[in-house]
């Protein structure tokens, strides 16, 4: 039998990123005779008229914090006008093709709200201006700043650039259920030793019963941000560093699969993982349904800033 000694410590990962950005289409000043790419900087005087294009995503909850944010930002500047021009993102190929072509006609927005996923596409083909000179001599960015992980920050930043600013994320989380742990005498894993073998070994104790009763010692989502913590803790990831090549096939990630196909999980049964073909257009498979009476559930969390193990 394999042993598997990688820790889980670190389970909890960072799984997407959604950020802003100024694109350098937008050259125009508001007021100070200059952008702030360089150079002296002043924050342009609360009396200013302009006009701001935002490209803007998410879902109808996420359309509405974005206009109470809009609302906040014009009660300091109340002669900007602030076009939010909201999608709602099917998958990221569609949204980046939508910006290409309105950059292309002339039509660039000034400020970009865009997840990871396009985030070197944008890097790659110049579209935004570095806000570092911005950062450097705005106090409140840098206060804000200081509240945000560094692993988000660093993956906005080339070359000693940082090109945009994180104002959401995503989270895989572990949660487990302490009732069924007691029951079947399971102490709760401590949080930096529970490697892998002690995560397989629990889950097969934990898995009971048959057919419609039946209960899984483990439900893990999946679409491909439910397999990234298993990558991220054995030294693995979809691609390199510089996000050029592809890595699925590297050692870590095979093994990763591997040890995954291993665990009886709710999705494939008691031979491991048979993910559900299908799903939406962005490549998402079929949602499965959630039930309490797993005993280890994986689950995405969006903004969340604590990663751990959690109760149910």
């Amino acid at each position: 039998m394999q042993s598997w000694k990688r820790s889980l410590a670190k389970l909890g990962t960072f799984a997407c990123a959604s950020s802003l950005a100024l694109l350098s289409a937008c050259s125009s000043s508001s007021g100070t005779g200059n952008t702030g790419t360089s150079g002296k900087y002043k924050a342009p005087d609360p009396s200013v008229n302009a006009t701001l294009t935002v490209s803007n995503w998410g879902n109808p909850g996420d359309e509405k914090l974005y206009g109470a944010a809009i609302a906040r930002f014009n009660k300091k500047y109340p002669n900007v006008k602030v076009k939010d021009n909201f999608t709602e993102v099917v998958n990221w190929g569609d949204y980046i093709n939508k910006l290409q072509t309105e950059i292309a006609a002339g039509n660039a927005p000034d400020v970009i709200n865009i997840a990871t996923e396009g985030v070197e596409y944008g890097l790659s083909k110049n579209l935004y201006l570095p806000l570092t000179n911005y950062i450097k001599q705005d106090a409140s960015v840098q206060s804000l700043i200081k509240d945000v992980n560094p692993a988000l920050m660093q993956g906005f930043t080339k070359d000693g650039q940082t090109y945009l600013l994180p104002n959401n994320w995503n989270t895989m989380l572990v949660y487990y259920n302490p009732g069924m742990f007691a029951k079947a005498g399971i102490s709760r894993p401590a949080d930096n030793s529970w490697t892998w073998q002690d995560f397989l070994s629990i889950a097969q104790k934990l898995t009971t019963g048959s057919g419609a009763s039946k209960v899984y010692g483990f439900a893990i989502p999946t679409y491909t941000f439910g397999y990234m913590p298993w990558f991220y803790t054995n030294n693995a990831s979809t691609a390199s560093a510089d996000l050029t090549t592809p890595t699925l096939d590297s050692p870590g990630a095979v093994e990763s699969i591997q040890f995954d196909a291993t665990v009886p999980s709710r999705q494939g049964g008691d031979d491991g993982l048979a993910g559900k073909p299908g799903g939406d257009p962005g490549g998402r498979p079929e949602p499965q349904v959630r039930r309490s009476a797993d005993a280890v559930e994986q689950v995405e969390h969006q903004r969340v800033r604590r990663c751990g193990i959690r109760d149910l």
